[in-house]
């Protein structure tokens, strides 16, 4: 039987990840075969099995572990987009803004933040690719640069390999981390407009004369509730010192 071109892997090879390193991309940030799940578990009588588990072909990433594209790639007689499909469930699943398709000869993109789907003469750098990640997610250098910072590498596997989070862990480290510089730029915000309506005002300060007893402005009945709280907490508190869980 005739061989209609290179085979999927001579194309990564050949032409695909040729193209990555002449728009900046090292070895080190471009994963191939990815695992973005390890199946799903399928039942089979009183055992069970994985079905086949989902990998991206490659996934760019600007510092290890902080993945800002997915590229899929597919033999060369087939159309630059026909694993676009494929890229963007993976982009979806990752929760990244740039899902890329290519057949060595063309590219096709699809970019989350804009909506568009272009056919780019090249593949970004990883400093575009970083750059159009933070429009994406509304984050400034420095919200990036908490981000950046990578998963502790000490944890091991049985097999002495590197223990990683899944996939929808480390999305949801990610948007938490997200939240909380986000907060934190709301403060700030907060405080510097607080400035600048009265500024030389001193920060009011409650003294022990004008602070008055929560006794006295308490509800007897919130003050109970508020007792049975703090009993409550307490007895949490007591029970973490001494055995290490709630």
């Amino acid at each position: 039987m005739a061989v209609r071109g290179p085979l999927e892997e001579e194309t990564c090879r050949d032409y695909v990840v040729p193209l990555l390193h002449a728009a900046g991309w090292s070895d080190d940030q471009i994963v191939e075969q990815y695992p973005v799940t390890d199946g799903r578990i399928i039942r089979v009588g009183r055992k069970h099995r994985r079905d086949k588990p989902l990998r991206a072909d490659y996934l760019l990433e600007v510092e290890p572990g902080f993945h800002v594209a997915v590229v899929e790639a597919k033999r060369e007689f087939k159309k630059p987009g026909d694993g676009m499909q494929q890229a963007m469930r993976y982009a979806e699943l990752l929760d990244i803004p740039l899902a890329y398709s290519s057949n060595g000869k063309g590219i096709v993109e699809h970019d989350y933040d804009t909506g568009i789907e272009s056919e780019p003469s090249a593949f970004p750098s990883p400093e575009e690719a970083l750059r159009r990640y933070r429009a994406w997610k509304g984050l400034t250098e420095e919200d990036a640069g908490v981000l950046l910072t990578p998963f502790s590498r000490a944890l091991r596997n049985s097999d002495g390999t590197i223990k990683q989070p899944r996939y929808y862990q480390r999305v949801a480290i990610a948007r938490a981390l997200q939240a909380i510089v986000a907060d934190k730029r709301r403060v700030r915000s907060v405080a510097a407009r607080s400035r600048a309506l009265s500024p030389g005002r001193p920060l009011r300060r409650i003294s022990a004369s004008s602070s008055r007893s929560p006794s006295a402005s308490t509800p007897r009945a919130s003050r109970r509730s508020l007792g049975r709280s703090c009993c409550g907490m307490s007895g949490i508190l007591a029970r973490i010192g001494r055995d290490g869980s709630a």
